[in-house]
């Protein structure tokens, strides 16, 4: 395997993506919802605002569960059956290069853009979070930002493969 050829494959995905402008879109949605939601996520308790740590994750959960996997769903789609609408994916298997490493670097290069946008999205609200609460109570954060992201990754893995179908 070449990995210098998925590389490529897996950077050509990503500026594809940022030069859609979905992956700012997508940043943009999540820092609204993910500040809105941490913000008045504990008015069921008549507290308003960052408070806590616990408090902000518990409230970003619905977030995380319904709008990461759609968001992954829709990126990944048409890693494949959108070559092929394209009539890209001839040119791209004449390369030589085997499937599996296109594949591959369609993945990683999505993986990256949803990466991307979950975690700058995510990031403000981090350091709103970091000025209230300071740097030193991020751990629980930072594990929900990386399990966030790892939900996505899942779901992006499935849209793949019902891509390639």
């Amino acid at each position: 395997m070449e990995f210098r050829q998925v590389f490529t494959i897996a950077l050509k995905e990503l500026r594809d993506r940022l030069r859609n402008r979905w992956v700012l879109a997508v940043a943009l949605v999540f820092t609204v919802f993910a500040l809105v939601i941490a913000y008045f996520g504990g008015a069921q308790q008549g507290a308003v605002g960052l408070r806590s740590i616990e408090f902000t994750i518990t409230s970003l959960v619905s977030l995380v569960i319904y709008l990461i996997p759609l968001i992954a769903l829709l990126l990944g789609f048409d890693a494949i059956v959108g070559e092929r609408e394209r009539g890209s994916l001839d040119l791209l298997l004449a390369l030589p290069i085997t499937r599996f490493e296109l594949l591959l670097g369609k993945y990683l290069g999505l993986a990256a853009a949803l990466s991307l946008s979950t975690l700058v999205g995510f990031g403000l609200v981090a350091v709103l979070l970091a000025t209230q609460i300071g740097a030193a109570g991020l751990e629980p954060y930072a594990g929900f930002m990386f399990s966030s992201v790892l939900l996505g990754l899942a779901f992006l893995s499935l849209a793949v493969m019902l891509s390639v179908l």
